[in-house]
């Protein structure tokens, strides 16, 4: 039988939409902030990632906003993957109709969707009612199911208000209401001349796609690769990797990670960015593909900039109570913003113990990095020197967050066989001819092993996996979370987001693998990519500091439920983090640990 093991180690979407006089942006990858409570939120995000709908922005999607005659059609032909000539700026049918809602409205022309009205004109810009988007959807209906339309139908079910639906318009409503693609109101009245907003359109053409069975468009397939070269001034070059099947891929975005922002758009396989901000230390990018039909592909690997400097490090010893002569807990914490060039170091991490001998203070294997090695014996002229790493040491490189946050914690069993008070000195050191200390800092061992030294930082947020469930493979995996903090004034206006990332999984992990339920506070995932060799999942809702602030002083705690449906040994993490970019939270105050999830 399969089952996981455990093992703890710490470390810390319309493609535009167009319509006349208005102009619609493609979504980034963050969810819109305005869809939470309506009823078509599935459908809204849906539709944005096959690229068949868009929001008015990046963020918001504003679904009790009127949809236009021009919009609908633009969808309802994405839906139905009508042919389109996306070189029309003007339709032969309709003379009121030009621009980029040309080719949409021509398609619908030809394909029997629509003659418009008898002045010759289709009337674009004009709010579209529930018994006209009756008469789109039959007859979008009819060329999928290829069934005629009784024109003579004159029975209205179910409503109320059947007397106020147009004639030519009742065998539409029929068809629509019976095929269960439009319903009527909680009232019991269908409402034929009220308008239609965008979130009805959503799920109307949601349900359009699913009882007709359209097969679902497929996105561009995503680049790679992204680097970028030295920034000078305010200008900066961005390069990329074109996938191996570019197959209608007319352009690429760049993008912003911080805030989605779209920065520039190129056809070719580099772009640079001439408006970047001199000040700015440290920012996310990425690049997505844009088809001819404006779908976006996923993103690329995340390219981070940031700007050189020093590294600063502190250990932190973490002592339990201890008491005279038992085998008990302790733990080390090396964090802090590290660079890229220490970042590259292997090392150790030392403790001189004065005045003690290895038979006076026993330190156990119970950790992941195993037995500590013995440098020096202790003696009365010397001090006993212990190391951490093994024989490859500690790759630092493997401990890093956002390419700037170093998080190593090494937990460690320890017994004091001899009263008294000594002085410890931990520090890290590279694995070089000539060495380097990185970070160093004294604790004082007393007979009950009490660090005197701050053990952290004034203000922290910490974000702790403790032991998770024992469990079979593809079934579900509990795993308590325990976030704790203090928190500084200043920091009360930012906003913390919560994710879950799979560290350099050694066996070909996909997203379609791991499922994640919801969690309190931050509610589900809304989005899964790859960031390096990193599987992240991030949760869609945000939280500002002050409405966590008191929680985090009790401690918030909830069970993460993940179920993975591969075989292997996975490093998984959990953390909170900024949402904006500018932030009042050093990285190195936001800790968290990682569990090692071994699947036999």
């Amino acid at each position: 039988m399969k089952f996981v093991k455990f093992a703890i180690v710490f470390f810390i979407l319309i493609m535009a939409t167009v319509s006349v006089n208005v102009q619609y942006i493609i979504a980034s990858d963050k969810s819109y902030s305005d869809i939470d409570q309506s009823y078509a939120k599935k459908a809204i995000i849906e539709l944005t990632e096959k690229g068949i709908m868009n929001g008015i922005t990046s963020q918001h999607f504003q679904p009790k906003s009127v949809i236009t005659r021009g919009d609908f059609i633009v969808t309802l032909v994405k839906a139905l993957q009508l042919p389109v000539d996306l070189s029309l700026t003007s339709s032969e049918a309709f003379n009121d109709v030009e621009l980029t809602i040309a080719p949409y409205v021509t398609a619908a022309y030809k394909a029997g969707i629509t003659n418009g009205f008898e002045d010759g004109k289709f009337r674009p810009s004009e709010s579209l009612t529930r018994e006209q988007a009756a008469k789109f959807l039959s007859y979008g209906w009819n060329i999928i199911k290829k069934e005629n339309i009784d024109d003579s139908a004159d029975s209205i079910r179910y409503f109320q208000d059947e007397d106020t639906i147009s004639a030519w318009a009742r065998p539409f409503v029929n068809l629509v209401v019976g095929a269960k693609l439009l319903q009527g109101h909680a009232n019991g009245k269908f409402d034929p001349k009220g308008t239609l907003t965008r979130e009805m359109t959503a799920q109307m053409v949601f349900n359009f796609i699913r009882l007709t069975e359209i097969s679902p468009l497929d996105k561009p397939h995503a680049p790679s690769g992204l680097t970028a070269s030295e920034r000078v001034g305010s200008s900066i070059t961005f390069s990329w990797d074109a996938p191996s099947d570019a197959t209608n891929i007319v352009a690429y975005d760049i993008f912003n990670g911080w805030d989605g922002g779209k920065i520039g758009s190129s056809t070719t396989t580099h772009f640079t960015y001439n408006d970047m901000n001199p000040d700015i230390s440290a920012a996310v990018y990425y690049v997505k593909s844009r088809d001819k039909e404006g779908r976006l592909s996923n993103k690329s690997n995340e390219y981070i900039f940031q700007t050189p400097f020093n590294s600063n490090l502190k250990i932190h010893p973490r002592f339990n109570t201890f008491q005279y002569n038992k085998n008990q807990q302790a733990e080390l914490n090396v964090l802090g913003n590290i660079s890229k060039e220490d970042a590259k170091h292997t090392t150790k991490i030392y403790a001189t113990v004065h005045n003690l001998t290895s038979q006076d203070i026993i330190f156990s294997a119970n950790n992941p990095l195993g037995q500590p090695e013995i440098i020096q014996e202790g003696s009365s002229t010397k001090p006993l020197i212990v190391a951490w790493g093994g024989p490859n040491g500690i790759r630092l490189s493997d401990y890093v967050l956002f390419e700037t946050s170093l998080s190593l914690v090494i937990k460690f069993d320890v017994t004091l066989q001899k009263k008294g008070l000594y002085f410890v000195d931990f520090e890290l050191r590279t694995l070089e001819e000539t060495p380097q200390i990185l970070t160093s800092q004294q604790a004082i061992m007393t007979g009950e092993l009490q660090p005197i030294i701050a053990t952290k930082p004034e203000f922290y947020i910490e974000t702790r996996l403790d032991a998770p469930t024992y469990a079979k493979v593809n079934e579900k995996i509990t795993i308590p979370v325990t976030i704790t903090g203090k928190i500084s004034p200043e920091t009360i206006l930012n906003r913390l987001v919560f994710q879950v990332r799979f560290i350099e999984p050694p066996v070909n992990l996909s997203q379609n693998d791991v499922s994640i339920e919801n969690i309190p506070y931050f509610g589900e995932t809304n989005e899964s990519s790859f960031s390096g060799n990193n599987l992240i999942f991030k949760f869609e809702q945000s939280q500002y500091v002050s409405d966590l602030q008191a929680g985090l002083e009790k401690g918030i705690t909830f069970d993460l439920v993940i179920t993975i449906q591969k075989l292997g040994t996975f490093n998984l993490a959990a953390s909170i983090s900024p949402k904006e970019f500018y932030t009042q939270l050093p990285a190195e105050t936001l800790t968290g640990n990682v569990s090692i999830l071994t699947v036999e």
